[in-house]
């Protein structure tokens, strides 16, 4: 059996329908700027979460963190997204 993966990306409604008709999805906080140019590794990831959002508890930071790691070390090219049509009221 292969090793098949489904994310599950669940967007703010305002997205609308741009990561359909662009055949692309941004994934991350615009407010931290481009991650790209910064070491891909926790440390570095929990520092710019830490720096981007001030009020951010020291709870949260970790968990904020996850969600760069495995935007930036587990999604590539190829991967199949799943993304519920808010525009039509459904989610799951």
């Amino acid at each position: 059996m292969s090793d098949f993966r489904l994310w599950g990306l669940h967007m703010d409604a305002s997205v609308g329908s741009k990561p359909l008709e662009s055949g692309a999805v941004g994934i991350g906080w615009a407010q931290a700027g481009d991650l790209s140019q910064v070491p891909a590794d926790r440390a570095t990831f929990k520092r710019v979460v830490a720096e981007t959002f001030p009020e951010a508890t020291h709870g949260s930071i970790p968990v904020q963190e996850a969600s760069f790691t495995v935007s930036f070390m587990k999604f590539a090219m190829g991967i199949c997204l799943f993304i519920p049509p808010k525009l039509t009221g459904w989610s799951i």
